[in-house]
């Protein structure tokens, strides 16, 4: 193994990058970059998925370097001429000096939950804040505009009387929707919209082993509201694993993990069906108790993930 300060160009440019990160503009890629730190050591090099190119996989299969791997800002998306590069991570993985810790399930950290935690970043709100009168039956932020999100943007536009969805537009490189990842946003839309609508992130749809969860998902668990996922469709049953409730069985609605993103849309739309004449205040008191566990037991989440990452400092490899 290379010693410390003599890696190679790939982790040193790597490491160069996360160091830059620490002071960047966008302070969601601040925040991580100094996350990072805590878990940097002699014995290895931290490195991180975000923002990387098929070479630096070929570098993971190939190094003799002990490699700490984050795999947790964001989902591994297609490289260059939409290479998937989510196999060669997948093989990196098995080697004895390289840990990918992150959205792999065989080795999983959730980092965006831990903004929700006390100490964390997120906006805390009180009970009372989060009290609604709802007079919306759906809300569904979306910002990126991605061909799946379009897809959904146009469906919820049939329900627009009833609800409120968002696509945002590029304008100069950048996206017209602020990236507001540490509050619930407008809290009087907040607390007249009934069902959050999650347009998560990741769109590798039918992969139960790689499970992005970005902080879309955890706004509505602890912001007491009920929620339907458009994501990987695994995502439902690994939230369920984790002790989380869902809410499509109240509308008598099932999914199977052979669903693209059609059929969740068509899952959405059934919902949204069924709140347009009833009443939603009503509607939230029937699913208040799962909206209450759900809350409970992020806080269990959570510290779950601060567990890990002290096993993660306390045995790299």
């Amino acid at each position: 193994m290379q010693k410390a300060g003599v890696c190679s160009p790939f982790l040193q440019n790597n490491m160069d990058l996360i160091q830059e990160s620490i002071n960047h503009p966008d302070k969601s890629v601040s925040n991580f970059a100094n996350w990072l730190e805590q878990f940097k050591d002699d014995s290895h090099t931290v490195a991180t998925v975000s923002w990387q190119q098929l070479p630096f996989y070929d570098f993971l299969n190939s190094t003799a370097d002990n490699v700490l791997v984050f795999n947790c800002y964001d989902p591994v998306f297609p490289g260059e001429n939409n290479t998937n590069l989510l196999p060669h991570l997948t093989e990196a993985n098995k080697r004895n000096n390289i840990r990918v810790v992150g959205s792999n399930t065989d080795d999983y950290l959730n980092y965006w939950c831990l903004g929700f935690d006390k100490s964390g970043q997120f906006k805390q709100y009180t009970k009372e804040e989060l009290t609604g009168d709802f007079t919306k039956s759906f809300l569904c932020y979306q910002r990126k505009n991605t061909g799946q999100r379009w897809d959904l943007y146009q469906t919820l536009q049939k329900f627009q009387a009833f609800g409120t969805a968002t696509l945002g537009k590029e304008q100069k490189g950048d996206w017209d929707i602020p990236n507001d990842i540490n509050s619930l946003g407008d809290m009087k839309v907040w607390n007249s919209h009934l069902i959050n609508i999650v347009s998560e992130t990741q769109y590798e749809w039918r992969d139960p082993n790689n499970i992005f969860i970005s902080e879309k998902t955890w706004k509505p668990i602890y912001g007491m509201r009920p929620f339907l996922h458009f994501s990987n469709i695994y995502i439902n049953d690994f939230l369920k694993q984790q002790g989380f409730e869902l809410f499509w069985e109240d509308f008598d609605i099932e999914y199977n993990n052979e669903m693209q993103w059609p059929a969740q849309i068509q899952m959405i739309n059934r919902v949204l069906e069924q709140l347009k004449d009833v009443d939603l205040n009503q509607v939230y008191s029937r699913l208040l108790p799962k909206i209450e566990h759900n809350k409970d037991n992020l806080n269990k989440f959570i510290q779950t993930q601060k567990d890990k990452i002290e096993q993660i400092k306390n045995s790299r490899f």
